[in-house]
């Protein structure tokens, strides 16, 4: 499913996730399915205490180490600029949306600042797990084709690859499929 995943990410010696909760261990799993190995999980300075490596003391070579951003919440601006301040480049986005966010974003203006914030705060690549299909909002649930608002928004993005899930929604079991898939755009320019 991930072929190329481990081709991406061989380029560097030293690989750090930032971030927590459920998506970040799903993370975890595919990189362990894809041989990837990582170093540790990386918190910002005053947060180290469940063992995680704290920012500032990584002392790693800039151009051989990248961070693998896993967190969900508002906060991606503010983990860029600490991660940027000490000189890291190399960042990865991965955003579940699928079961936390994009679906449950029913009003235009939310969703458009979440979408935003997102294919801002990469300098490379965007990995989005998600459906990508416009149904109307039902309760509070509303799904929506965010590749038209890349496309429109985000011209500098392309999509360079999408993943079909393993298990495709079945209605019968719904706890144990989805309807979103992986999708993965570069920035182009």
């Amino acid at each position: 499913m991930f072929e190329n995943y481990k081709e991406k990410m061989g380029k560097y010696e030293n690989i750090y996730l930032y971030g927590n909760g459920t998506f970040t261990e799903i993370v975890k799993k595919v990189f362990g399915m894809c041989g990837i190995e990582y170093k540790g999980m990386v918190v910002s300075d005053g947060y180290n205490n469940n063992g995680e490596l704290v920012l500032s003391d990584i002392k790693s070579d800039r151009d051989k180490t990248c961070f693998i951003i896993t967190t969900g919440s508002k906060s991606y601006t503010d983990i860029v600029h600490n991660i940027c301040i000490l000189g890291y480049y190399n960042l990865y986005f991965f955003s579940e949306y699928e079961k936390q966010s994009l679906k449950y974003l029913s009003e235009d203006n939310v969703y458009e600042t979440y979408m935003d914030r997102l294919m801002t705060s990469t300098n490379k690549y965007v990995c989005i797990y998600s459906s990508n299909f416009e149904r109307p909002q039902n309760q509070h649930e509303r799904r929506r084709k965010f590749s038209d608002y890349i496309e429109k928004n985000f011209p500098e993005f392309e999509l360079i690859e999408e993943i079909q899930n393993e298990y495709p929604y079945d209605f019968t079991k719904p706890n144990e499929t989805s309807l979103s898939h992986f999708f993965f755009y570069k920035k182009i320019c």
